[in-house]
């Protein structure tokens, strides 16, 4: 059984249409959706990219990897310890997959090999290896992985897909830049509700009055330092907005069709395992950004849908939390490796290791009904100085964020969908405990003495 494992940089769930979005932005992966599994409730361990993937590829928070950066164009910012088993690494010395990548994030200043290491193929689709640089789009990814799977695929094989579409250096989207045009002087087709909390908002888009439609690539390049100016025209007028957002998913969604016709010409599609997810989510201007590093549900709920009709049920809705962690187990369970009782190894060196421990739990058990979801969860974000560093703790629909300074925002997301009203003084007993829960989590994750690393950087 085939695995293919794809990641789509910066994919809020809310915006596909089996999130119940309510622009057609994502046909394909809907309809993976409907025969599969969707989670409802998944949410990011860490922001950003940098520690997002780390927790993906070890199954343990960044609290524990210790690895917080996004270091894009910082050579040496931040170093993945080589004693963490990554979960190619695990497929790779446990299994006899083949394992491909296609991905360019060796390509950062500070190169992250936690996302190379495991991989007997390392398919880099980005034409020029140095930073800053655009991200390639879907259609270039595909243009050299479809290739090998007319190689490789009739092998047992775990592919890594990163797709960047997404993302904003800038929006590409080729033949779907207007495929979505809202007049940002009306509200017209767009459905605009009641918030408990007395204020009107449009779903995924922000508060009525509030809503940020498109920043200008003249006030890109005015407020935005470092590589990711240097990739925008100024004379842009839309370089970032809502709609260009939605046109880069369904133009990603229109590849990864093209990827299940090639699957199914190679008589592939039903043997392998489909696992889509994201490393986070993007604010688009809802709380004063339109990157990703804040700990609102923007940013931080993410999809994931699991697809292998036969081997996983069909039409599955997943209520319950659960968060990046827990991928890299699902995957190993998912390919027999982390059958009970089974001893997993990994290659340090030219060392074998049997110490492969990870915080995040198999969600087979959960899709069953065997398993609740997690009954609370714990985020990270540490963006480095002078950003004091920042943990949520959710738990229900309430919502803890608190930073290393000690400031803290309490959100009852039934009441306030849009987190616009903190409620840190006036439920100041629940926000308390909430804080004082977290502390504990992080209490439990330091020992002999050990400083919390988020402090350290």
């Amino acid at each position: 059984m085939n695995v293919l494992w794809i990641v789509v940089d910066t994919l809020r769930a809310e915006r596909m249409g089996c999130y119940g979005y309510f622009r057609d932005t994502s046909p394909t992966i809907d309809r993976l959706a409907a025969d599969g599994v969707l989670f409802e409730d998944f949410y990011c361990s860490a922001l950003s990219t940098g520690a997002a993937f780390s927790c993906l590829f070890s199954g343990l928070p960044s609290i524990a990897h210790r690895f917080y950066a996004t270091p894009a164009d910082s050579p040496n910012m931040m170093n993945f310890d080589d004693a963490i088993p990554t979960l190619p690494e695990i497929v790779q010395c446990n299994s006899s997959y083949r394992t491909v990548a296609v991905d360019n994030l060796m390509n950062f200043g500070g190169h992250m090999k936690q996302t190379a290491r495991g991989f007997e193929f390392y398919i880099n689709p980005t034409s020029d290896g140095g930073f800053p640089q655009p991200e390639y789009t879907a259609g270039e990814a595909l243009e050299r992985f479809l290739p090998w799977l007319d190689c490789f695929g009739r092998e047992e094989f775990f592919a890594f897909v990163h797709l960047w579409d997404p993302h904003h250096n800038p929006y590409r989207a080729p033949g779907y830049r207007d495929r979505f045009l809202q007049d940002p002087n009306s509200l017209d087709g767009l459905p605009a509700l009641e918030a408990p909390a007395g204020y009107r908002y449009v779903p995924q888009w922000g508060r009525v009055g509030e809503i940020v439609w498109g920043v200008s690539g003249e006030q890109l390049v005015r407020d935005v330092d470092g590589g990711t100016a240097s990739m925008l025209d100024p004379g842009d007028e839309r370089a970032m907005s809502q709609d260009l957002y939605d046109c880069s998913i369904a133009y990603m969604d229109s590849q990864l069709a093209g990827l299940l016709d090639k699957l199914r010409d190679l008589a592939l599609l039903d043997q392998t395992i489909i696992v889509l997810t994201a490393d986070h989510g993007e604010g688009l201007g809802i709380h004063g950004t339109w990157g990703h590093g804040l700990l609102y549900e923007d940013t931080v709920h993410i999809p994931l849908i699991l697809w292998r009709p036969g081997l996983l049920p069909q039409g599955v809705r997943v209520k319950g939390f659960a968060q990046h962690v827990d991928v890299a187990p699902t995957l190993l369970d998912l390919m027999g490796i982390a059958a009970p009782g089974r001893t997993l190894h990994s290659r340090i060196g030219t060392a074998l290791t049997v110490d492969v421990r990870m915080e995040g739990r198999s969600l087979l058990p959960q899709i069953r009904g065997d398993q609740p979801g997690r009954r609370f969860m714990v985020a990270e974000v540490r963006r480095g100085p002078p950003d004091p560093g920042y943990r949520s703790f959710r738990e229900g629909a309430w919502k803890l964020i608190e930073n290393l300074a000690g400031e803290r925002q309490l959100y009852d997301l039934e009441w306030d969908p849009v987190e616009k009203v903190n409620l840190a003084q006036s439920e100041a007993s629940r926000c308390e405990d909430m804080s004082l829960r977290l502390q504990a989590w992080v209490g439990e994750h330091l020992h002999g003495g050990a400083q919390d690393p988020m402090r350290i950087w």
